[in-house]
């Protein structure tokens, strides 16, 4: 029996030929916060050679920077920072990377993002806060 589905190529010849234009539509990129989120490098780094804005935030304010850091993938938050990520972005609970890998003690990670110059004092008025 005869598979009565047609293909998406039939459909769009068919288009093709009637004189009509068509898009074959994608699935959305994520965005590069989103694929920090997960920790997709490999998304992340071809988000990042498209110039994407590295310091895009989600609705809390979260940046790829801060997933990456959340996450503690090193590798990740290097290829970031070298794309431009602010190092000291803070989400709306006024978490910044540094602030947070300070809260994982993630000495390497911080010893990455005092070098990407984060503002030590980030620290400090988060502790105030307390």
């Amino acid at each position: 029996m005869r598979n009565r589905r047609a293909s998406r190529w039939q459909v769009g010849l068919l288009l093709v030929l009637a004189g009509l234009s068509f898009t074959v539509l994608h699935a959305a990129d994520p965005s590069i916060v989103t694929a920090a989120q997960k920790g997709d490098a490999a998304a992340v780094r071809a988000l990042l050679s498209r110039h994407v804005n590295v310091n895009e935030a989600a609705g809390d304010g979260s940046t790829a920077l801060l997933w990456a850091v959340y996450n503690s993938n090193l590798e990740l938050a290097r290829a970031l920072l070298a794309a431009g990520a602010a190092a000291d972005a803070a989400n709306r609970y006024g978490v910044t990377p540094l602030l947070q890998a300070s809260r994982t003690g993630d000495a390497p990670m911080m010893g990455v993002l005092l070098k990407a110059r984060a503002p030590p004092a980030d620290l400090t008025v988060m502790s105030k806060r307390r």
